[in-house]
């Protein structure tokens, strides 16, 4: 798969619609209450290394995915014809 515009805006998209989704939203919120009394310089740090380890975390769970779902495509099409011919045995007897 190249990697274009098109390949790369819904990537970023998503990316960033995962900081508002709801499995994560506590995690920011108890993080910003708890840089209120710190210092500028500190609240920046503790960001910056907040946002690596999303960024780690989340990005290797993608390519996680990617190579395992690469790996099982072929698995994954084989049960398409497996349940497809299981319907289609299906609708014909019924």
């Amino acid at each position: 798969m190249d990697i274009t515009f098109q390949t790369l805006l819904p990537a970023f998209g998503l990316g960033l619609l995962g900081f508002v989704e709801p499995c994560t939203l506590g995690a920011h919120v108890l993080f910003l209450e708890g840089q209120r009394h710190r210092p500028a310089a500190q609240r920046m740090s503790a960001a910056l290394v907040f946002l690596m380890a999303r960024i780690v975390v989340m990005g290797g769970f993608g390519g996680l995915v990617v190579l395992l779902g690469q790996r099982l495509v072929g698995v994954q099409t084989g049960m398409w014809l497996v349940f497809g011919a299981v319907y289609l045995s299906l609708g014909t007897a019924i």
